[in-house]
């Protein structure tokens, strides 16, 4: 099971989207994916995942007016690492 998990200061819990989600058949979706994952199966939600982090990777960057490079270093990432 593949599960994406988002942790914010002053947030009770982590926010998660794992495979009750995107193996659901049922209309509502309320996780972190935003729906984007919702039932979609593990191979997209996989894809739509990566494309999500690589986002929010992007945005911190552009809001630090540093390269997307030294996001992943401070997370201690390698480049390249969600390809």
């Amino acid at each position: 099971m593949t599960t994406l998990l988002t942790v914010k200061i002053g947030q009770d819990a982590p926010r998660r989207c794992d495979a009750k989600c995107y193996e659901s058949t049922s209309a509502k979706c309320d996780c972190v994916c935003g729906g984007k994952n919702h039932g979609a199966g593990l191979s997209k939600a996989i894809d739509n995942t990566r494309e999500l982090a690589e986002s929010w990777i992007e945005r911190i960057a552009v809001d630090r007016g540093i390269p997307a490079a030294a996001v992943l270093r401070e997370l201690h990432l390698p480049q390249g690492a969600l390809l």
